[in-house]
């Protein structure tokens, strides 16, 4: 059976149709699919709104405002003595200040910094290497808080220590949170 060329024209025209309408219908269906994983992905990413910090007799808090929950992970480094926490998943709001001077007797200065395009990285300048730190997370609204506070204070007796303040809200005491907006 002998087909002519018209025929073979018209049945190689209609598999390639058939072709390219399957590469689009694919190409749709794997779009579809990435789409929404890049978009919740790219919701995983947590902005650091703000910073706030106040000092007491032997501790300072410092709080970062965050639009969502983080994960970190801390460490020091020495000569000079400093403490940081990598924050990942996230970055600082445009225009952010990066530098928060403390000028206190245990902590000189807070910095910022995008470490790279998922990590943020802050570091505590110390200025007593006699510290202790601690650090937990609050929601709503999420919030990452550190107090970083002196061995001295630390090793006095309960009675003795000052209180720590709500980390909701400042302590109230003769010095007032610097809230800093970033």
């Amino acid at each position: 059976m002998k087909m002519n060329k018209r025929a073979a024209a018209n049945i190689q025209q209609t598999l390639s149709a058939t072709g390219r309408s399957f590469l689009i219908s694919l190409l749709m269906i794997l779009f579809s699919l990435l789409l929404p994983a890049a978009m919740l992905h790219a919701d995983d990413i947590v902005e650091i709104k703000g910073l706030r910090h106040w000092a007491a007799s032997e501790h300072i808090r410092v709080v970062l405002d965050l639009s969502g929950s983080v994960e970190f992970s801390a460490n020091k480094l020495q000569n000079p003595e400093r403490l940081f926490f990598d924050i990942r998943n996230a970055k600082l709001k445009k225009g952010a200040q990066t530098v928060f001077n403390i000028n206190d007797n245990l902590l000189r200065s807070v910095r910022l910094g995008q470490f790279n395009a998922s990590t943020v990285r802050i570091v505590f300048d110390i200025a007593d290497p006699a510290y202790e730190y601690k650090v937990f997370m609050l929601e709503d609204p999420s919030r990452l808080v550190v107090d970083v506070l002196s061995k001295k204070q630390a090793g006095a007796k309960p009675d003795e220590r000052t209180a720590e303040p709500d980390a909701a809200k400042p302590e109230e005491s003769k010095t007032q949170p610097s809230v800093q907006q970033i």
